[in-house]
Formats: C-alpha cells, structure tokens, sequence
C-alpha cells in the first residue's frame, strides 16, 4: 500500500506537476504502462504523487499495490513472499490464497493464481518498481503471462530504469499498453524556475538557462544545481555554480554508470564521444558486437532512436566522456576520425567528412573530397562552414598541399567575396611561379592549372558588371600548365548552376552579344581542356538563348540540340538542364505539345542523376515555369509561392527562382510582392544586373503596373523595356507576356508614341507576337488538363528520414535547438534541414510549415513518424505540441 512505500527514495522539496499526473491519469486507462527513465529523473516519486494525489481523490479509497523491487527479487520463492506481503495490505484473504499456492512456476500453479478470489470490487492499481532489477527468467515469465491476461479492474504500472525485460508485443498489437518515457518526464523550463522559486532561489536568466541546456531536463540535477545554489546564497559567495553542479553529476555517473561498466565499453565511449552524432552504424564500424550488445544495455542515459538508427547520449554523460578524451592516443583519434569521416562520405555527408578529416588532419583526403565531390559554386551555408576550416590552417599545410590556394579562392567565390578572392588568388599564382622547381613539379602545375582557371572563371562571371571579355587569356594560361601534369579531374565538375542567363552581356549597345560569344567560343574551348570536359555545350546554349529572345526560334532549338549533345558526353548537368529550358519554353512558344511532354519526362528522368546537384530545385523551378504558363499556380512547388524563402542555391545564382516567384504573385494579383520579387537585392549579380534581365525585368514591371491602373509607369517601365531590346532585336520577354502584353501594347499604341515615347513599329511587332503566343498558349493548354498534370504533383514533398522527425519535432513544438539536442544532432544540422523543410513547403516559419505540410497531405508522414518514436521510446516524444 501507499503507506509502506519506502520514503528513503522520496526527495525532498518535491515540485508539483499536474502534467505528470494528467499524463498518467491518461495512461492507466490502459491495462499495462510502462514507465521508463534513467536515475534521478524522479519516476517512483511521478507515480507514488499520482497514486497519492490523484488515484486517492478519484477513487475515494487507495486500491494500489505497490511492489518495490531488488536484485534479490530473483529469487522465485523470495519475489513471492515480497508480493504477497504487498498484497495482504490490501487483501488479507488474497494474500494468505496467494502464500498457500506458493510461486507459481508451474501451468496448475499458475492457473490456481488466476482464480484467486478477489474481494476488491473496483479497479485498483499495481506498481511494480525497479523492474531492471529482475533477470530470473522464471519471475519475468510470470509477469509476462500475468499481464498478458487484460483485467477491466486492473492495472499494472511498471517501473524500469531500462527497457521493461517483459516481452509486451502481444499485448502492444491490440494498443493496450500506455508508456510514459523519460523525455515526457523531463522538468520543462518553465518548471524548473517554479521548482527554483518554491527553493527561495533567484538565478540569473543566463545561469538558469546553463543549468537547463546542461541537465536537458534531468530532476536530479535540477535538485543539486538547486541545493548548489541555496548554499551560495547562505554563504553569500560567489561561487563557480556550474564547475561544481557538473563535478557532483560526474560523480553520480562514476557511481551509477561507469562502475558496472567493463573497461572496454568505457573506451568504446569516450573514443565515441569525439563523433558529433552516435549513428549506430558508424557505431559498428568503430567498435564490434560485443560491444554495442554491451551498449544497448547501459541504461537510460543511452538511448537508440531506432527510427534514424541514431544513439541519443545525455549531455552531461556525452561531457563527462569528452572530458576523458586525454586517455586516447593521437593514433586513436586519428583513426577515429579517419573512419567517420569516411563513412560519412559513403553517405554523401561531404562537409561532415571535411570537419573529420580536419581533426583527424588529413588533407589530402579533404582535398580529395573538394574536388572530386563538389561543384564549382556551391551553396553560401556550405561554403561558410567549409571557408571556416581552410582559413584557420597553419602555413605549412597550403606549402605542402597547395591545391587549398584553389579552394580557398572557390569558397571566397562562393561566400561572394570576389575582391578578397582575387587578391588570394593572384597572390598565390605570383608565389608558386617564383618557387619555380623548389616545390613538386606535378602540385605545382595542377595549382596553378586550377589557379589560371579560378582567376578566368571569376573574369567571366564579373564580366556583365566589367565589361572585359577577355576572360580567356586566363584559361589558355590554365591549358600550358595543364599540359605539364595532364590530369583530368573526375566529372562532373559544375561550371554553371542554373543562374537566369548564359549570356552574360550587362549592356545593351549593338553587337555586344556578338562580343561577349566569341570570347565565350574560346573560353569554354579552353576551360573544357584545362578541366576535362568542364564547360562543355557551354557556348551552344549560349548562342541557342541569343537566337531564342531574337525569337529565330529554328536556330535556337539547332543549337540546343548541339549543346545537350556537348554536355550530356561530359556529365555537364547544369548546361544539359538550361538546354531543357529552352526547349520547353520553344516548344511552349511554338504551342507543341508533343515536345513539351518529351521535355517534362526527360526532367523527371534528370532527378535520378545522383550527381547533378540541386536538380530537385532545378526541378521545381523549370516545371514551375510550366505550371504558371499553362495558368496552374497551384501546381507550383510550395518554397516558390513566397517571397520570404530562398532555396539552397547560391545566393549569386536565383535570378530564374525570384522571377518565377514574381510570376507566381502577378498570376495571382498580387502586384506589390511580383513588384517587390522584381526588386532583386543581390547586387552586381541580381537578375538586372543582366542585360535579358533588365528587359525581363521592366517588361512583367509594365503589366504589373497596368492591370493596377498605374498606366504612366506601365508605360514608362515598357519604354526603358523596348530601349534595352531594340539595339539587339531581344523581344521574345513581351511575347511571352502573352495576352498581358497584348492588352497593355494596345493601350500603349492608342495612347501614340507622343504620350508613351516608344516607336509605333516597335508596338507593333510586340502586340503582333504577343497576340500570337497567346493563342498559341490557349491551344496547348487543352493538351494537358488537369488530371494529366496530377503525374507531375507532390514529387517535391518527399521528405527524408531526417526531414520527416525534424518536422515532427516542429509539430510537437520543439525549438531547433531542442530538436539538435534530443536527436545528437549540430544546431547548424538542424538549422540546414529546416530551411529545407520551409524549402519543399513554400513555409515561412514553423507554424506555417505545419500548415502547408498538413494541407500538403503531410499529416500522415508526421503521425507515423511520432507513432514509431512512441514505439520506440524515442526522446522526440517529451514534448507536446
């Protein structure tokens, strides 16, 4: 009964929690709960207050059976009389029925026990505490079978600091147990302050929140950091709170963990405490079965998230071992590293490959990475976090591996540092040609191959802003090195993410085209020799997007074919997929519906390209193109209907993604956001910054302001539109405006070229084409009706594993660092993976992340996902939303 509880593992100054109770007034609806939870996190004391302070009321008697537990429970005949002597506090007659049968080892024994007569006519409780205690295979067959048979009248909480050793599955297949696990008993924040108050204590906000990030909710070391800071202020010092909170927990640790651990699992865990996530199959590959048999036993402050195969280790358990990291040698570190690293690269987790080869200092294998695993540009995120490493080493190690002179400058590239990275650059080139043969004559000319390269690639992309083709001189310099060393990099290697042009022409002067593409004629010549194959259909594409906004459409397709030919040879998926482009939006310009349907398959096709990055948003964009033109809007991927989320493209490279975005608002009358999108902020690299951008641009501008009723802007923004188009013929923007376009150059051409100042010819040609391409468009839509579309729909909503628990934690209500804790993850991990999330949902914070998923049909992936957590006792659970 209540009152022979033992109060010796009662602590004092409890706090009361009315969530703990309402969470086990829930459970015992059920017949069986289990309740799971490391020392210290204050479960006999959860379900005694319940048992006291809840049950007690309702019930209006105390019906419970309370059974304590210890090792000498594996005796048969002594976890007997200790149950019966529990019983007879509630049933005399029962227990001495019960003491007359004797521990029921035997099937007649057993059955003689079912037919115990019960005196108690309501349901009651039993409490069965410490069951890890029990290993007698006789004892735990008992429970097994006694609480297989479901009682209306009964029900049985079990208590364990470690996984229950009862098989529960058949009882769990017919939902008829509730758990209660260690994260749902957790102290919240908020209740750790009530526990601190009710203590008579008022810790700084910073030193509050130190003790909760450090004990991550754990009751026993909310109690000491609690006792720790009475006694400073009795004493009325200051006092180092949190050395001495930690040194009291590591002692508890020695005591309750370390202690009935072998000497090789303690190893095992301070050399897996260098690894920033536990993954168990890493796990494996450092240790052997032995071991992880060993450490799928340690308790509870180890826990395995079955669902991501991750291990979650407490916090304060994972520092305790990081602080005996001094006992490893630098080879085993090293080794440690060494296979992280590589694992991570086998699962395409190149920057925490990079990070392991770091520590484990191994930059040859880093360098490997690099260059053989990323592209030219990659995503700012990215490129901070790896700019981040590369900055911070020593001198010797560019003199011994100067291939970092090239990604230094990459990364610089990539960051948009371009004024710091070609002072790197230059520096480098002028350093390595006055070594001469004082260093390896193979890194020396690779170097200064990627080097060459570096400086006309940043020529080249600056040149729209500059003005200066001549970008090529650089990479025929690359080509004389290249000829030295004859090494070919491994493609693909990305020479051009989806920007919006390959014509990277910023003024509008006649004939600056034909400038621009006959520097490009040998640059990409050039930089396909120096790299293997890089750039490859470059100039094709090139030639093929002039002819196309000439609108000479037979010669744009020409060229299209010959650039997809180039790059498909060489793995150029970047090239290959803005040749697709093109040829969509030719055949949608033509109304060819057959062509249109070969392209969107041959997209769906580019998505099993493992190698070509970013193709899901490259995806998204191009068919998103489509969905707007054949005036589906709801079809479009859900990151690209607001104007809040970038995607995971370069920052430099989002002119097609903003536009879209622009398109996406005025279909659907929101002229200030379309005008808003237009207004691009990034720069000598904004969509304007392009001459075929500023044309884009200021004609969408023209019919966002007219169907406003703005028509002397309208006017105005089509003027300075034609002005940019005519020296060059680039009118194929205003056709493609279609029907608005028409509209807006009939009222320009009632007004007169008096009142608008644009040419009635120019008018004309644009009202001429705009008309045409709009019934052109009208056709081709009736060559795909909806449920012809319904094909293309939700392929961006497929969610990873990590994705789908990162928005489960995000249903539940989990702050992103909660989520990095309770799943051994980096905040900076979790930070990439939610703006992935936002991403594939077009969301703009987490409330309308979890209303976009559920609108999405979502619903069900984030339910699974929260049922296998509560199957697996998964820490995610501990929160509510």
């Amino acid at each position: 009964m209540i009152d022979s509880i033992s109060q010796s593992n009662i602590m004092p100054l409890y706090l009361e929690r009315p969530r703990i109770n309402s969470l086990l007034e829930q459970a015992v609806k059920k017949p069986v709960v289990t309740v799971i939870a490391g020392a210290g996190y204050g479960k006999t004391h959860a379900v005694h207050t319940f048992v006291q302070d809840c049950w007690t009321v309702h019930q209006q008697s105390c019906p419970v059976v309370w059974v304590d537990l210890s090792e000498r429970d594996n005796d048969g005949d002594w976890f007997w009389e200790n149950f019966c002597s529990s019983v007879r506090v509630l049933d005399e007659e029962g227990a001495r029925f019960m003491e007359d049968i004797g521990f029921p080892c035997t099937d007649r024994k057993f059955f003689r026990f079912l037919s115990m007569p019960y005196k108690i006519q309501k349901k009651y409780l039993i409490v069965f505490d410490d069951v890890h205690h029990i290993q007698n295979k006789q004892v735990l067959c008992f429970a097994e079978r006694a609480i297989s048979i479901p009682y209306n009248y009964i029900s049985t909480i079990l208590i364990s600091r470690n996984e229950i050793p009862i098989n529960l599955l058949s009882i769990e297949a017919k939902d008829l147990v509730a758990k209660v696990s260690q994260n749902q008993l957790k102290f919240s924040r908020e209740e750790q302050d009530r526990y601190f108050t009710m203590r008579g204590i008022n810790p700084t906000e910073q030193n509050s929140q130190n003790i909760y990030q450090s004990s991550e909710g754990w009751a026993f070391a909310i109690r000491l950091a609690g006792e720790i800071l009475v006694r400073e202020q009795e004493q009325k010092k200051l006092q180092d709170t949190n050395g001495i909170f930690k040194s009291n927990i590591f002692k508890l640790i020695e005591k309750e963990i370390i202690s009935v651990v072998s000497p090789r699992l303690r190893k095992f865990l301070i050399k897996i405490s260098l690894l920033h996530v536990q993954h168990r199959e890493l796990l494996e590959i450092i240790g052997d079965p032995t071991l992880m048999e060993e450490l799928d036993h340690i308790g509870a402050f180890i826990n395995l998230d079955t669902y991501s195969g991750i291990y979650h280790i407490h916090q304060l358990l994972l520092e305790y071992f990081l602080g005996l990291t001094s006992e490893l040698s630098e080879a085993e570190k090293k080794d440690i590293y060494v296979k992280a690293a590589d694992w991570c690269l086998s699962k395409d987790q190149k920057i925490d490959a990079i990070s392991y080869y770091d520590k484990a200092e191994d930059y040859s294998a880093m360098v490997n990475v690099f260059c053989h695993s990323f592209p030219l540009v990659i995503s700012d995120t990215a490129a901070q976090i790896i700019l981040k490493i590369v900055k911070k080493f020593p001198p010797h190690v560019y003199e011994k591996i100067p291939l970092f002179y090239v990604i230094k400058t990459r990364l610089l590239v990539s960051v948009g540092e371009f004024k710091e990275a070609e002072i790197e650059n230059d520096k480098a080139i002028e350093k390595l040609e006055k070594q001469g043969n004082k260093i390896n004559k193979l890194d020396r000319s690779m170097t200064l191959t990627g080097l060459y390269n570096n400086r006309g690639i940043m020529r080249f992309m600056c040149c729209h802003i500059t003005g200066d083709y001549s970008f090529n001189k650089d990479v025929e310099k690359a080509c004389e090195y290249k000829k030295i060393h004859r090494i070919n990099p491994a493609p693909p290697l990305s020479v051009y993410p989806i920007d919006a042009f390959m014509c990277r022409v910023g003024i509008p002067d006649k004939g600056e085209m034909e400038r621009f593409l006959d520097s490009l004629k040998l640059f990409s010549a050039n930089l396909s020799e120096s790299l293997g194959g890089m750039s490859e259909g470059m100039e094709d594409v090139a030639r093929a997007e002039l002819a196309f906004y000439r609108m000479d459409m037979p010669l744009a397709e020409e060229y299209c074919y010959w650039g997809l030919k180039k790059a498909r040879k060489q793995e150029q998926y970047e090239i290959e997929n803005l040749a697709f482009f093109l040829l969509l939006r030719i055949a949608i310009y033509r109304g060819n519906s057959d062509l249109v349907k070969t392209i969107l398959h041959k997209q769906e096709t580019m998505l099993r390209q493992a190698r070509f990055y970013n193709r899901k948003i490259h995806y998204d964009i191009i068919n998103g193109w489509f969905y707007l033109k054949m005036g589906r809007k709801e079809k479009l991927a859900q990151w690209l209907k607001n104007s809040f989320e970038e995607s995971d493209l370069n920052s430099h490279f989002t002119g097609t993604e903003n536009l879209i975005k622009a398109k996406y608002h005025f279909i659907s009358g929101e002229y200030p956001q379309a005008l808003a999108c237009l207004d691009d902020t990034t720069g000598g690299f904004a969509f304007k910054a392009f001459l075929l951008g500023r044309i884009t641009t200021y004609a969408l501008e023209s019919v966002c302001r007219f169907k406003s009723g703005d028509r002397e802007k309208s006017f105005l923004a089509l003027k300075t539109a034609c002005d940019l188009a005519e020296p060059n013929g680039l009118f194929l923007p205003f056709a493609e405006l279609g029907r608005d376009m028409r509209n807006l150059s009939a009222a320009a051409l009632e007004e007169g070229e008096e009142k608008t100042g644009i040419k009635r010819e120019i008018l004309e040609r644009i009202h001429i084409s705009a008309s045409a391409y709009a019934k052109r468009l009208s056709l081709l839509k009736k060559d795909f009706p909806e449920e012809d579309q319904s094909k293309q729909s939700n392929f961006h909503i497929a969610l990873s594993p990590r994705e789908r628990k990162t928005l489960a934690g995000l249903y539940q209500g989990l702050t992103g660092e909660e989520i990095a804790r309770e799943n051994s993850l980096s905040i900076n991990t979790v930070k990439s993976v939610i703006k992935r999330i936002y991403n594939k949902l077009g969301a703009f914070n987490k409330a309308d992340a979890i209303r976009l998923a559920l609108e999405q049909g979502l619903v069900g992936t984030i339910k699974e996902t929260l049922k296998q957590e509560k199957q697996n006792g998964s820490l995610l659970l501990g929160r509510t939303r």
